[in-house]
């Protein structure tokens, strides 16, 4: 997946918010001198969350958008990160495709958080984004798209290909006969009009060749091939590309993708093999020469590198051939590993800054709304902005390229070095909203009632999630409060997440009209005798 802060959103997102500080008790005791004995929560409600930014990962299938309800660890990395009880924190686990987190107290803007995910058992590939942290209060949303391998036949034409070779026993680690899979070459639509091949990507293992997994063990029963390429003329491909920069840290043009997969008859994965295998993997259209100068043509040096899950770098790891095939170019490399293996040049000299500056927006319009800007050069990225300010885009221009709106109507146009203002049709505004309350209270009793701010999750029908921080108090009993805004009428599911040492309140529909609809959610918490007087 690309680095970015709000990658691949629809623009149905409001979150609105400020920190706050512990509420009191909103005990009470008796009017007489004589002191009475009530019930009051044993420890104090979370703090709203005070970081500088607050993110809500949501993880898709890649085939059909919908949110991954299969188990999936979360592991974050870099600048501090805290959950939704303020509480120091590097990993999750979700069931629910939706992750909510925010940097820990006295992390500053313009530090990284790497985000990695798995949930091998189920079939999904690993997936991991870069954030680069701007202070925000409201909720930013990252999306993951992630591609199930057992799933093939879901997978549509437009997102990745992908290829499972028939089960081949084994012996002993040693395959018993050829090992082989090809996907089928595909014609995809690309944004701006047209169409774009996706070439057949390969690899074959021969017959006898030995597997064994990072630790030197061999698979049991039958082993699987799986080869996945997606077309990196389309923003879904572009989603799929795991970071863009070598380990010296180089900028690279990205021209081609392949990730291949091996698994046993127990689901578990295996990388490595005794001798090298040849695969080819097939280069975007428009991919041109390192200099720039010319498009790639067969005969061309391809330099192969290999992500590193650790680093978040991309390895060099051989140079191969371009190669031409009927369906279109690929780059042809011997592999002694699986992995995600990407085509790569150094960026050419020259590349310059694209400011974008989108204008357009109507009055009173409150929404965050992504606006994707892509652009057809050798680098083949996707690059995102809002419509509320100008972004600086590091990139290498070349006609065509083109400004979109996610919902609404596309703005096509060539961009240029230096400044670049596009006007934009925003699609109309949405009036619909739901108030959010949270609070807690003694379990059982409902009794002494008192706000709890966290971040809760909207979903809609067609699976966009929104998210806000409740803060401050509203009403009797005392709750926290946040209203989500600008929201299409139709039914939502409304998730708290969990607190630490309190009850999670079951999620409710909640049915969005032109007005505003409410969700209350009171945590419980153990309480204890306590003497008020009056």
């Amino acid at each position: 997946m690309r680095s970015n802060t709000q990658p691949s959103f629809k623009y149905a997102v409001l979150a609105v918010a400020s920190a706050a500080a512990l509420f009191g008790l909103a005990g009470c005791g008796s009017s007489s001198d004589t002191a009475t004995p009530i019930e009051v929560p044993l420890s104090p409600p979370v703090q709203a969350l005070t970081s500088v930014a607050k993110y809500n990962l949501v993880l898709r299938n890649s085939a059909t958008g919908a949110l991954i309800t299969d188990s999936v660890a979360i592991t974050l990395s870099g600048a501090g990160t805290v959950n939704v009880s303020n509480a120091p924190t590097t990993s999750f686990t979700t069931t629910n495709g939706l992750q909510a987190f925010a940097t820990a107290p006295g992390v500053a803007a313009g530090g990284t958080i790497r985000v990695s995910t798995q949930s091998r058992a189920a079939g999904w590939t690993d997936g991991d984004a870069t954030i680069t942290i701007s202070a925000s209060d409201n909720v930013q949303n990252v999306e993951i798209r992630l591609t199930n391998i057992t799933r093939v036949a879901e997978i549509p034409a437009a997102v990745p290909v992908a290829a499972v070779a028939a089960p081949v026993a084994t012996t002993g680690g040693a395959t018993t006969a050829v090992v082989a899979a090809a996907t089928t070459p595909k014609v995809v639509s690309v944004p701006g009009g047209g169409t774009s091949t996706i070439a057949a990507a390969s690899v074959s293992i021969p017959a006898a060749t030995r597997i064994t997994n990072a630790a030197g063990q061999t698979p049991t029963g039958a082993l699987q091939v799986t080869v996945i390429a997606p077309s990196l003329n389309t923003p879904e491909g572009q989603a799929a590309i795991p970071g863009d920069t070598a380990a010296d840290g180089t900028l690279l043009t990205i021209g081609g993708l392949m990730t291949n997969l091996m698994t046993d008859a127990t689901g578990a994965r295996f990388t490595n093999f005794s001798s090298p295998v040849t695969a080819r993997m097939p280069i975007a259209t428009g991919t041109r020469t390192q200099d720039g100068a010319r498009l790639l043509a067969a005969g061309d040096t391809a330099p192969i590198y290999v992500w590193n899950d650790t680093t978040k770098r991309l390895d060099f790891r051989t140079n191969g051939t371009v190669v031409s095939t009927p369906s279109g170019l690929v780059a042809e490399y011997p592999k002694s590993s699986f992995s995600r293996d990407v085509f790569g040049l150094a960026s050419p000299v020259g590349v310059c800054d694209v400011t974008v500056n989108i204008t357009g927006r109507p009055a009173g319009d409150t929404r965050v709304v992504e606006v994707r800007v892509r652009l057809s050069s050798a680098r083949s990225t996707a690059n995102s902005v809002t419509f509320s300010g100008v972004r600086t885009i590091f990139g290498s221009p070349s006609p065509p390229n083109s400004v979109s709106l996610e919902g609404g109507a596309p703005s096509y146009v060539n961009l240029a070095c230096g400044p670049n203002t596009i006007p934009v049709v925003f699609p109309p505004l949405n009036t619909g909203s739901i108030v959010v309350n949270t609070g807690e209270a003694c379990t059982g009793t409902g009794a002494q009632a008192r706000a709890l701010p966290t971040i809760v999750t909207a979903v809609s029908g067609n699976g966009e999630p929104t998210s806000v921080t409740t803060t401050g108090s509203a009403g009797t009993p005392a709750r926290a409060s946040a209203t989500i805004t600008g929201l299409a009428a139709g039914t939502y599911s409304v998730t708290p997440p969990a607190v630490a040492n309190r009850t999670t309140p079951a999620a409710q529909n909640v049915v969005v009209g032109t007005g505003a609809a409410t969700a209350n959610f009171d945590y419980g918490v153990a309480c204890g005798p306590a003497t008020g007087g009056g």
